[in-house]
């Protein structure tokens, strides 16, 4: 095998060229990877927030609804929201006496345990 001096130089240049491509390549993946993670975290963040505001409506609903639940004079914004939730307790309600009525139903035909022979 002939060694070739001009040969050898294009072959590394080649390779050290390939290397600073690689290493851009890389840099630039970090770069891409770091973005994405922040995101992330920033997605993350704001679910969070999101959570807490609704746990705070909740809380806020709660407030409004033991202020008015029995109130003659309801705000006009008010009441077709409370008459919903009047509904959708009585809804509550009978479903709840519906597993307490099957409930005593199973006690009632609750079949006799069978002696255990030893």
């Amino acid at each position: 095998m002939t060694k070739d001096p001009k040969r050898e130089k294009e072959l590394v240049d080649q390779i050290a060229a390939g290397w600073v491509t690689a290493q851009a390549q890389l840099e630039r993946l970090k770069r891409m990877v770091d973005e994405h993670s922040a995101l992330g975290n920033a997605k993350v963040k704001l679910e969070a927030v999101q959570r807490e505001r609704e746990a705070k409506l909740i809380g806020l609903g709660e407030a409004t609804l033991s202020q008015f639940r029995d109130a003659k004079d309801v705000p006009p914004g008010l009441r077709a929201a409370l008459e919903a939730v009047k509904v959708t307790d009585a809804k509550l309600q009978a479903q709840r006496s519906s597993i307490q009525d099957l409930l005593a139903e199973a006690e009632v035909v609750k079949p006799a345990k069978k002696p255990v022979k030893k």
